[in-house]
């Protein structure tokens, strides 16, 4: 699935360049909502087996290894765009806009010791970071719920040092409870997915907040894409075990999900003038779900597309800091800034890839060894436990 991985990567660039050749039905929300199934993909088909330790010790595992994917590169990215803050107006003659809101916020009394605390704590973390694109502040400096991100000039996402790291705060809340719900019965996984899509829906319904940041930002209404994942999933392993256990998952449920796919992403497009994308995007979502366990299966083997996908979470991470190098601090939403912008990402994830993510990766996966060892301390156990083939993680 890396090709498909590093694919949505590209269009969330493509979107944060505002489409510079046109919308063509698939949006970056759509990309990150995938994502979100992917993760979910992933993270239920390493805690059935590399992380299957007694005692707790594959939970710590997990959420060590899962920290040390996605924060070396978050904050190498974030320490160079806070230098850019710092220096960049003297060095080079323009800044990230993370300096010049808050200088501007500050000089205008809009920001209080709170904010600017929760901000520091948020940026460190990243527990909290999909919050900034909930809030606004008035006039007056009052924290409020925001129309709607990029409604008006002081929301507070605007601070972000990588604004995109939105994401990967819901990706966090997944990780922490993940150990606990994909290792659970597929009906619970099927039924607290309907309950999440339930919420969706009563949040549209009973009080009309169906768009972004709701439509595809709040936690417990995006929870449902993660476990559809966790689902296809299950589909796929029941493939490889065969007998009864291919029909842990009927085609009629598999149906009823992705027609509920479908409702999910319709219902945050209701607000959107009608266009190819309120069909495009719903049924490229639902068929997202359904060619997950064969896609995976197709793949996981090919050595060129999991080096590809390699590629996808630095180019998520760095993009947002290259655009603004390109359009020296603003979104530059012209075609050849969007072709330039592209391949400096290309290389910059590249680059990252080669000098952050790769020798983390040795120890991590050392220490996914040294766990193995744990469970089956066996060598002949061992050479005949099943194994996952390659690196699994899309955090994005």
């Amino acid at each position: 699935m890396g090709v498909l991985r590093l694919a949505l990567a590209l269009l969330v660039v493509y979107a944060h360049c505002v489409y510079p050749f046109g919308r063509f039905g698939v949006s970056g929300e759509n990309a990150v909502e995938i994502f979100y199934m992917i993760s979910g993909f992933y993270m239920t088909l390493v805690l059935g087996d590399r992380y299957a330790a007694p005692g707790g010790a594959g939970i710590k595992a997990f959420y060590a290894n899962r920290a040390l994917r996605i924060f070396p590169a978050y904050f190498l990215v974030a320490g160079i765009t806070l230098f850019l803050c710092l220096f960049g107006r003297a060095l080079i003659g323009w800044e990230p806009q993370a300096a010049r809101h808050l200088a501007e916020w500050r000089a205008a009394g809009l920001l209080d010791v709170p904010e600017l605390l929760w901000l520091g704590f948020s940026q460190l973390s990243m527990i909290g970071l999909e919050s900034f694109n909930f809030l606004t502040l008035s006039n007056q400096g009052d924290v409020m719920l925001t129309a709607g991100v990029s409604a008006d000039a002081h929301e507070l996402w605007r601070l972000l040092l990588v604004p995109q790291a939105w994401s990967l705060s819901v990706e966090l809340y997944f990780y922490a409870l993940a150990p606990f719900i994909v290792t659970r019965g597929t009906r619970f996984i099927i039924g607290l997915a309907m309950a999440s899509f339930a919420l969706r829906v009563a949040l549209w319904q009973l009080a009309g907040l169906n768009a972004d940041p709701w439509s595809y930002r709040f936690f417990p209404s995006e929870l449902m894409f993660f476990l559809l994942g966790a689902v296809a999933c299950r589909i796929y392993t029941g493939r490889l075990q065969g007998g009864a256990a291919r029909d842990v998952v009927s085609p009629y449920m598999r149906i009823f999900l992705a027609v509920m796919a479908v409702l999910a992403v319709a219902i945050g497009r209701l607000d959107m003038d009608f266009g190819p994308g309120d069909v495009i995007a719903p049924l490229v979502t639902a068929a997202a779900f359904l060619a997950l366990p064969t896609l995976f299966e197709k793949t996981r083997s090919n050595r060129l597309d999991r080096v590809i996908g390699e590629l996808s979470y630095p180019v998520y991470i760095a993009h947002v800091l290259v655009i603004w190098i390109v359009g020296r601090g603003l979104y530059d939403s012209s075609g050849p800034a969007f072709l330039l912008t592209a391949v400096l990402v290309l290389m910059a994830a590249a680059a990252l890839y080669r000098w952050v993510d790769k020798p983390v990766d040795r120890w991590r996966h050392a220490r996914t060894a040294r766990l193995r060892e744990i469970r089956n301390p066996d060598p002949a156990g061992r050479r005949g436990a099943p194994a996952t083939s390659g690196r699994t993680s899309a955090p994005i």
